[in-house]
């Protein structure tokens, strides 16, 4: 391409080469922007605990006035999602109701529940 004014052109590479480190330096710096990914607002998110399932109701409510501090628990479910217990929190928080998810592993019942109902197919 030729420039009009010659004045210019010496600009254009310099110009392409800062576009350039620009567009990588924020591909570079989103992951430090982007949200925590276990913020337990999903089961994709559930917040993993690491703990007995007798400390886990203590955990996950200090979890809960960590993330939520003016909300209170409404109920709460159990269900096994891919061999791993899951605990759900249903909050009344001044926004209206929010789950919360807790993962808290693999466990054997939640093994053995997944077997039952999708047992191997016969061929």
């Amino acid at each position: 391409m030729k420039w009009p004014n010659k004045g210019l052109s010496f600009l254009v590479r310099p110009m392409r080469a800062l576009s350039f480190a620009g567009l990588v330096f924020i591909l570079s710096t989103a992951p430090l922007f982007a949200k925590d990914t276990r913020d337990g607002s999903s089961l994709e998110r559930a917040i993993i605990i690491k703990a007995s399932e007798a400390d886990a109701a203590r955990v996950e409510s200090e979890w809960m006035r960590k993330l939520f501090p003016q909300a209170s628990l409404s109920s709460k479910g159990v269900t096994c999602v891919k061999g791993h217990l899951v605990h759900i929190w249903v909050l009344d928080t001044p926004k209206g109701y929010t789950p919360l998810y807790f993962d808290l592993g693999p466990t054997e019942d939640c093994k053995k529940r997944m077997r039952d109902e999708h047992p191997p197919k016969k061929t």
